[in-house]
């Protein structure tokens, strides 16, 4: 092939052999020898302009990996330092507004509900706006009722337990707007629920239904065990192998997650081994002043696990030690009148007090170093025997519920403050008595399980967290009409009958 054929395949930039000194960029006027004609060559045509660039280094952050072209933040200038002048004014104008924000509480005083809490020197005031009760939701699923309640620590799961000797599961994080429990189940037959408990892990429950055997569950309602009940014809307690009365309360240890705890009208508390189901660990016998045998309604643990406090039917309350279960540590045989059992025993969060709630109508608070006089004395605090008590997660506060015969009055929830022992609020629940309360600490959120059949949830949409917050997230999906599908399916009958006659 010549020249002439070649320069048709090829731009006019390689026409010339001539042009060793090319331009990388832009564009420059090429003139051909032969023929005299000049051309523009566009050589960015040919050749990127990123070719021949070098980058620029770029140093990164010194307090992370990101680099600093590519954080987009304006850096601020330093600002000068202001006078002495102007510090004293702005000081002068805090001192003004909390000046005004006082005088706004005093006048605001009249319009609080309920009565305003009085302080000591040195003692922190704690108010009810930090009460996580500005909403309410109503659990709505027993037929009688509510008498014991249990929430794992996580704040997902809890079951409800009642007359109509039926526990209902009901699951936070799967829980919709409708609040309705996934599963119910029947321990034993015509035997109310009187007390369950969840261990530390959330994998097992505890329940009593008043016999003599505490039966253990699954997180989902599977009958784990059956614990052994005690030989009734045996005098010596320690010799039989469980309970022979009735089972009246059941708690896991908060230390030792394998074992728990049940109090009984036999006399004795018994600790327990979850995977030995044939044989109680340890007994607790517990007397009387005539050194003789009394029920035992109700007890408590500490939450370092070293003590265990119990009330009794006599009206008395006896603490004992891990170390030495034999004798009490403490007791008091008047704790509260003969004969007026004693519906709960609480110790507090640093476990230096203890607060005892009686069917005579009062409150007690106990300090464990002067066991002998109570510190404080609540009275016409109705209880019927489902009385029972939960502190807030700080400890700064002790709530309780009230009791109230059948149409007869409201249910109330009291609360108070740990330190004056004055109290705080007071909230109008339903006229049926408040038989149980927990308040979680995780949550926020208080639980109170009515007599009416009905657990209702107090949380803040602020102060709370999770629990009964997600199913307010989820709408509930609505159910079709069954009847409209059976219609259908008797049409389809009907038109398949009829083609047997044609």
């Amino acid at each position: 092939m010549d020249d002439d054929s070649l320069r048709s395949y090829f731009p006019s930039s390689f026409k010339s052999n001539k042009m060793k000194n090319k331009p990388r960029y832009g564009k420059k006027k090429n003139v051909d020898n032969d023929k005299g004609i000049e051309d523009s060559v566009d050589y960015d045509r040919f050749f990127p302009k990123q070719l021949g660039k070098k980058r620029k280094k770029r140093s990164k952050n010194r307090f992370n990996d990101t680099y600093d072209d590519d954080l987009d933040i304006k850096r601020e200038k330093k600002k000068p330092k202001k006078n002495c002048e102007e510090e004293d004014d702005k000081e002068d104008t805090t001192e003004r507004n909390d000046n005004e924000k006082n005088e706004e509480l005093e006048e605001n005083e009249d319009d609080m509900i309920g009565p305003v809490p009085v302080f000591e020197e040195g003692q922190e005031e704690v108010s009810y706006a930090q009460l996580p009760i500005t909403n309410i939701i109503e659990l709505i699923g027993h037929e009688n009722g509510v008498t014991a309640m249990a929430i794992d620590n996580t704040g997902t799961r809890l079951i409800t337990g009642s007359k109509d000797s039926k526990i209902k599961f009901w699951h936070f994080a799967g829980m919709k707007s409708n609040f309705q429990s996934f599963r119910e189940i029947e321990p034993e037959e015509g035997h109310p629920i009187i007390g369950l408990s969840w261990n530390q892990t959330g994998s097992h429950f505890l329940s009593i239904t008043g016999g003599l055997r505490p039966r253990l569950f699954t997180k989902e309602g599977l009958k784990a065990s059956e614990f052994a009940k005690g030989d009734p014809y045996l005098h010596d307690m320690s010799n039989t192998k469980g309970h022979v009365a009735s089972v009246n309360g059941v708690l896991w240890d908060p230390i030792i997650f394998e074992e728990f705890l049940t109090c009984s009208s036999d006399s004795t508390i018994r600790i327990w081994n979850g995977r030995n189901e044939k044989r109680h660990k340890d007994i607790i016998k517990v007397k009387n002043k005539r050194n003789g045998r009394t029920k035992v309604n109700c007890m408590d643990i500490s939450s370092t696990g070293d003590m265990i406090a119990c009330g009794t039917f006599d009206g008395s309350i006896q603490v004992f030690s891990r170390k030495k279960l034999t004798r009490p540590k403490l007791k008091n045989f008047d704790a509260h009148e003969n004969e007026k059992e004693i519906s709960s025993v609480k110790f507090s969060i640093d476990n230096q007090t203890i607060i005892s709630r009686s069917c005579d109508n009062t409150l007690k608070i106990w300090d464990i170093r002067k066991f002998k006089q109570p510190l404080e004395v609540k009275h016409d605090i109705d209880n019927y025997g489902f009385g029972s008590t939960a502190f807030s997660p700080d400890g700064s506060m002790f709530l309780v519920g009230t009791s109230v015969p059948l149409d007869r009055g409201i249910g109330k929830l009291l609360f108070f403050d740990s330190k004056t022992f004055n109290q705080i609020h007071s909230i109008d629940i339903s006229s049926s008595s408040v038989n149980d309360v927990l308040w979680h600490k995780s949550l926020n959120q208080i639980i109170v399980g009515c007599g009416d059949g009905t657990t209702r949830v107090f949380y803040d949409k602020k102060l709370s967290k999770k629990g009964v917050l997600l199913g307010l997230k989820k709408k509930a999906k609505k159910r079709t009409d069954g009847y409209a599908g059976n219609s259908n399916y008797k049409f389809i009958l009907l038109n398949l009958y009829s083609f047997q006659f044609l």
